[in-house]
């Protein structure tokens, strides 16, 4: 099958896309002021971001060798309108 890759060359790859879902937790500081009694003091805030990214994994056939590579999925479906995938993929 060919596609066309991050870079909008295409590629010829095997037919087992995948769709790789990758969430992740990360704790992270921010820095606010505060006026406490007159003065301003830097505070620290611990949140934590939940992110949920989507890729896609296929595998390409090259000249001399195979490699896997990923692309966010709403670039893929961009430069490949005619691919659909579905999440059970």
């Amino acid at each position: 099958m060919l596609i066309k890759d991050i870079n909008n060359k295409e590629r010829t790859v095997y037919d087992d896309l995948k769709i790789i879902i990758d969430k992740r937790s990360n704790e992270c500081g921010q820095i606010f002021h505060e006026n406490v009694d007159g003065e301003l003091q830097a505070m620290q805030e611990i949140s934590v971001v939940n992110v949920e990214e989507q890729f896609v994994e296929y595998t390409i056939i090259g000249r001399n060798r195979e490699w896997i590579e990923w692309c966010p999925l709403k670039d893929f479906e961009r430069l490949n309108p005619d691919i659909l995938l579905s999440e059970g993929v």
